[in-house]
């Protein structure tokens, strides 16, 4: 008789444990959804944005490069559209987005680099974002080179944008530049989601970068605790993770092991 008993609830025991594994990976996806939601709702802002600002920059006339000017000490490459250079221009890129939170740039490129030449991003000191440069490690390069466009969610000078990028060529076809368009991610409307988010009774949510930061996160655990059972994985912890390709991210459910094992195992009692 107790080998019968142990030979149902043991299998009985596994298959509770295997449901809240699987649970906690609907978690995931649902952390995921939500954040494809946030980009296909500005989505359709960039790509309307983008349109504008490449149609109004045209109407100017052609791109070109004609001479250079002085930027941060050192010589780049004159941007003209037509016959209006676009060096510290304000009127395309203030005029393209609709929202407070949208900023356009004119970039120009500078060997590998592409530098801002006309921006209506700005620094943390309130300034414009000109002279500064594209991230060189950023996703938007690879495609920009290629002479190809990009869009999805980048980080700009620390925050996350829904962006799209598209790249400038002149007449004889050499890339001299890139348009680029995007809308601040309201990480705030964000972070209230996701800081209610709860599983089992000590289990958390996490969302984190490509760089492993966490950028948003469930209030029953802090920041270091969380950056700890995340970076530092060990037995004591169950984590499970959901890629998010369109930001890059990864969405994590992470739940103690012994937690989920009474939690099953009080169901063989019940």
């Amino acid at each position: 008789g107790v080998i019968s008993i142990i030979s149902t609830a043991v299998p009985m025991f596994t298959v509770d444990m295997e449901r809240i594994k699987t649970n906690a990976l609907n978690e995931a996806r649902e952390l995921e959804d939500l954040l494809i939601m946030a980009e296909s709702l500005v989505g359709e802002h960039v790509q309307l944005s983008m349109q504008i600002l490449k149609q109004r920059s045209l109407d100017i006339g052609p791109p070109s490069i004609k001479g250079n000017i002085a930027l941060n000490n050192q010589q780049l490459a004159d941007l003209n559209f037509g016959k209006q250079s676009q060096a510290f221009g304000t009127n395309l890129v203030d005029g393209v987005t609709d929202t407070g939170t949208g900023t356009a740039t004119l970039f120009v490129k500078n060997q590998g680099d592409f530098v801002r030449i006309a921006t209506s991003v700005r620094k943390k000191d309130g300034s414009r974002a000109i002279g500064t440069v594209l991230d060189p490690k950023g996703k938007a390069i690879p495609y920009l080179l290629a002479k190809k466009p990009f869009y999805g969610v980048v980080d700009i000078l620390g925050e996350p944008y829904i962006s799209g990028y598209e790249p400038i060529i002149d007449q004889s076809g050499n890339l001299i530049g890139a348009w680029y368009v995007g809308y601040k991610v309201d990480v705030k409307a964000l972070g209230q989601a996701i800081k209610k988010w709860a599983f089992l009774q000590s289990g958390f949510a996490a969302v984190s970068d490509y760089n492993n930061n966490i950028r948003f996160l469930s209030e029953r655990v802090t920041l270091d605790q969380a950056s700890q059972i995340l970076n530092n994985p060990t037995d004591k912890w169950v984590i499970v993770s959901q890629n998010i390709p369109q930001w890059d991210f990864h969405a994590v459910i992470a739940y103690p092991a012994r937690e989920a094992f009474w939690n099953s195992a009080s169901k063989l009692y019940a």
